[in-house]
This record gives structure tokens, sequence and C-alpha cells, in this order.
């Protein structure tokens, strides 16, 4: 049975986010031969990446190895490199995804996968979120990505340190926005404050409506005396101007 080495990603300082995410997808069925060999490379490929400290190309190098392969080394590798790169809430779920899918782990990466599972779940930022109302069509964005509103009240919001932007949207009104820091493992609590948006009045929009009627009106009437005036003139030969 083919076996890939490990590689201990050690905390590295943090490099720009990528798209890989668990859960991670594993292979449909047995994994090819030809899947193996291609999974091998990309093992070697992602090792050497993370020793350089090309951290995106090391998870996505990984997280392929592991389609191909469905290999828990490559699972673990990957999360390891999330690990690394400062995405504690998804290298937490990575190391959750590698303990239930491969029961058969060797004792010594179990132990390893508990212990950095328990590290990184540490390091989880959360944003509070209060005062929300019970409103079944609110819209929040954190950082610009749609997160879900699961109905609890306070809702938390699961991210990693550094600096973020939340805004929620609320019919009838007006945006509520925040803005600041958040450092790895600490709670920031934000109550949520919504300004109504004002609202015309029935009586108001009638007058408005006649307005635009009337004057509407008096455009029409005065293109067509225009028209009148052109066409016709009052020239003393018109038959507009009565002689006395």
């Amino acid at each position: 049975m083919l076996t890939l080495g490990v590689v201990l990603c050690a905390y590295q300082p943090r490099a720009e986010a990528q798209s890989d995410t668990p859960p991670f997808e594993g292979p449909v069925g047995e994994a090819s031969r030809e899947g193996l060999s291609q999974a091998r490379d990309l093992f070697v490929q992602g090792t050497n990446d993370a020793e350089a400290g090309r951290w995106a190309d090391a998870l996505h190098a990984f997280a392929e190895a592991y389609r191909l392969s469905g290999i828990a080394a490559a699972l673990y590798n990957a999360a390891t490199t999330l690990r690394s790169i400062g995405r504690y809430r998804h290298a937490r779920d990575a190391f959750d995804q590698l303990l239930e899918s491969h029961p058969d782990l060797a004792d010594e990466m179990r132990e390893s996968a508990r212990s950095l599972r328990r590290e990184v779940a540490r390091r989880v930022a959360i944003l509070t979120v209060d005062d929300l109302p019970e409103d079944p069509e609110l819209r929040l964005r954190l950082d610009g990505t749609p997160r879900p509103d699961t109905g609890a009240r306070p809702l938390d919001l699961e991210t990693d340190g550094g600096q973020h932007s939340l805004r929620v949207e609320r019919e009838g009104f007006e945006p509520f926005l925040w803005e600041g820091r958040i450092n790895d493992g600490d709670r920031v609590r934000v109550p949520a404050v919504f300004v109504e948006l004002p609202e015309l009045e029935g009586s108001n929009v009638g007058r408005i409506i006649i307005f635009i009627a009337v004057g509407l009106a008096l455009v029409a009437g005065g293109v067509t005396l225009g028209l009148l005036l052109r066409e016709e003139g009052l020239s003393p030969n018109s038959m507009n101007v009565v002689e006395l």
C-alpha cells in the first residue's frame, strides 16, 4: 500500500489565503494506479513548496494529492498548511475531517492531529453580534462573504485574527456596518444598531403624483400653444387677429 511521508509544518508568518477549504474531497471509489502516482508527485511538490514558504501552492498540491489518493498524510499536511498560514478555523475543520474520516490513523499521527486540533481551536476568533432582531430576512456579510443567520441570538461568527468588516442588511432599515480588528482567539462583541429608513406618507405621495400630472399638462399645453403661434402666427394678416 502506498505510504506518503508526513511534513510537520511549523508555524510561519501568514501568507495570502487561498480558496482550498475543508472538507477536502477524496477519490470516488478506489484510487487508481495513475491517481496514486500523480498524488505521490504532488505530495513531493507540496513538501517542497511548504519548505520554500510557498504556502498557497503547497496547500493546493496537498489538497489535490488527497483528491487523487484519499491518503491521510495528504489531508494531514493540508491541515498543517492551513495552520501555518493562520487559517485556524479551516485548519480545525480539516483536522476534524482527518480524525473522523480516517479512524485507522497511526497512533503518532492521530495524537499529533488531536494536539494540533486543540491548538488551532483556541486560536479561532469569534465576532459576537448582539441585539439582532428575530428577522428571517437578515442578510449578513463578513469581509464581503455571505454568512448564514443561524437564528442564534446573540449570533457568533467564527473567523481568523485580523482586520474585518461586517455588513447586516434588514428590510426597511439602513445597513448596519462595522469595521475593526480581532486578535487570534479573541471574542469581540458588537451591538447591531439599525436606523429606520424614512417613509413617505400616503398624502405626500398623492401630492407628488398630482404635481407631476399638472406639470406634464402644463408642458403639453405650452408645446401646443407654441406650435399654434408658430404655424398660424399673429401677424396683421392672420385670421387670428381681429381688426377694430
